[in-house]
């Protein structure tokens, strides 16, 4: 948290550069990275992958305000390990093992799989709504699509199983 709250004040000072700018974001990423990934391995396995959505969109706003193709193509990359965390533990073990006390809809299945498909939504909003110093139209327009049907296809698996 202490990254988080001195890069947002290093942000406001009038001296960061560019190049400052991008540090500070990669810092930004690096306390709440830490923080996250402490909170979700200490709490059950459904929150890793909400932890998981949360990083992945931090990234790809990061890397779409600094303009930073790495960081946007990392944050890519994380979610996918997400998703395959979700299809690969989450929706086994809250599902097809849950027994008696099943709910549909209202289980920690459909919980991490909101929190995921709400952030590649949010995360395709992003790419079609930035337009400056990120990456060129052609490139902003195939991501805007590969997230939202990355949401649609979650969304509509999470409908199916429960």
């Amino acid at each position: 948290m202490g990254y988080a709250a001195r890069t947002k004040l290093a942000r406001r000072a009038p001296q960061v550069a560019n190049a400052g700018s991008a540090f500070n974001i990669a810092r930004l990423i690096g306390g709440l990275n830490f923080f996250t990934s402490a909170v979700a391995i200490q709490l059950e396995l459904h929150w890793v992958t909400v932890a998981g959505a949360v990083e992945a969109l931090m990234l790809v706003w990061a890397g779409l305000r600094a303009g930073e193709d790495a960081v946007r193509r990392a944050g890519l990359a994380v979610f996918g390990v997400a998703v395959a965390h979700w299809f690969m533990w989450d929706m086994v073990e809250f599902g097809y093992e849950a027994g008696q006390s099943f709910v549909p809809l209202l289980n920690r299945r459909a919980l991490s799989c909101a929190v995921l498909v709400g952030a590649l939504a949010v995360a395709a909003r992003l790419h079609r709504r930035e337009t400056e110093g990120g990456p060129d139209k052609d490139e902003r327009d195939l991501a805007h699509t590969f997230f939202l049907l990355a949401a649609n296809a979650l969304a509509l698996t999470l409908l199916t199983l429960d």
